[in-house]
Formats: structure tokens, C-alpha cells, sequence
């Protein structure tokens, strides 16, 4: 199964995040952000891309916005669009 990257503007935004995925019993892993997406030491929440949708709802209901959201594709990691609705 694919990983899923959830990339944060701040530290704050990545606790508040936290704290709502674990609220919904959500399963997300918060992780350094991948070299291949920044050399700053930050942190990403890291799940599965089934559960992304879901994730993304969620943390749109609490208005946390993610800075960018990235898919492992054939090993590499791409920028991940929301289907339109």
C-alpha cells in the first residue's frame, strides 16, 4: 500500500492536526518530512493514500489547511490533487 505525506505550514498547524485525526481515531503518523520534499527539518503526517480522502475531509471540517500533499508513485513522491467534486 502507498504512503500518503501531509505536509504543514507550521508546527502549530501540525499539533492541531494531530490532535484532530487522533480525535477521529484516525490513523496518521507524524514523521520528518522526506529529504526528497524539503531539506528543513520538519514533520509530516504520514498515512496510507486509501485513508488520504477521509484525512483531508476531516481536517478541512477544523479548517486546517496542508501547506501540500504528496502520493508515493513507482517509488517516487508526486504532489497529490484532490478530485474534483
Amino acid at each position: 500500500m502507498s504512503d500518503a505525506y501531509i505536509l504543514f505550514p507550521s508546527v502549530h498547524h501540525v499539533l492541531k492536526a494531530e490532535q484532530t485525526v487522533n480525535k477521529h481515531k484516525l490513523q496518521v503518523e507524524m514523521v520528518p518530512v522526506p529529504r526528497a520534499l524539503s531539506s528543513d527539518c520538519g514533520i509530516a503526517a504520514r498515512t496510507t493514500v486509501s485513508r488520504l480522502p477521509e484525512i483531508l475531509r476531516v481536517l478541512a471540517g477544523r479548517d486546517v489547511k496542508p501547506e501540500a500533499v504528496f502520493i508515493e508513485k513507482n517509488k517516487r513522491l508526486v504532489r497529490y490533487e484532490e478530485p474534483a467534486s
